[in-house]
């Protein structure tokens, strides 16, 4: 991973999602580009490691993560999070409460990200009046994400929990390799390959 000054560019997303909730100033606008810095991290690379702590809050400007868990008993991997440019990014957990992460992040093409870090995130809760509303709603959104997936699991099939995620979030489908998206909707990737081609 690595970490480097910041373009303007690269806080522009971030502050475009902060002004639908409410319009900064110029003063709010270079607080948050004082707040945050760039990190560019390669395909496959780990952003957070489960069982370490957590250092930073990520947003995604470009390319595509995912959340994954090592089964206790098993082994495996198990992807319990798609995550998409335009989005935050950490394990929540380890985050606000300074404990090791329960997951693992890690990217699923090059990214480019800015990060922040525990102190800087807090203060912008007492500076920038839209921050905590902005960030309340993408917690919000991963627990009513969560709780839909595990109902999902439960009240659909394999092929209309792929539907689902086709309709809701083409760009995963389209930009997520295939072994990752059968991990998240709980296939086989050559059941989900099945499912595919069946759809052509």
């Amino acid at each position: 991973m690595t970490a480097g000054m910041t373009l303007a560019d690269d806080y522009q997303l971030l502050i475009r999602e902060l002004a639908t909730f409410k319009s900064l100033s110029e003063e709010e606008e270079e607080l948050i580009k004082c707040s945050f810095n760039r990190v560019e991290v390669s395909k496959n690379e780990l952003l957070i490691r489960q069982g370490e702590l957590v250092n930073h809050l990520y947003f995604v400007n470009s390319g595509y993560l995912r959340a994954f868990h090592i089964g206790m008993n098993t082994g495996e991997e198990y992807t319990i999070s798609l995550i998409p440019p335009g989005k935050m990014v950490s394990s929540y957990e380890g985050f606000q409460k300074g404990v090791k992460a329960p997951e693992s992040i890690q990217a699923l093409s090059a990214c480019e990200l800015i990060q922040i870090s525990k102190r800087d995130y807090d203060a912008l809760y007492e500076r920038i009046k839209s921050w905590p509303e902005f960030c309340n709603s993408f917690y919000e959104e991963i627990i009513l994400s969560s709780g839909e997936r595990l109902l999902d699991m439960q009240r659909l099939s394999a092929r209309d929990r792929y539907e689902k995620l086709v309709r809701k979030n083409p760009d995963l489908a389209m930009n997520i390799p295939v072994k990752y998206l059968a991990s998240y909707i709980g296939v086989q990737p050559q059941s989900l390959s099945r499912i595919r081609a069946q759809r052509k």
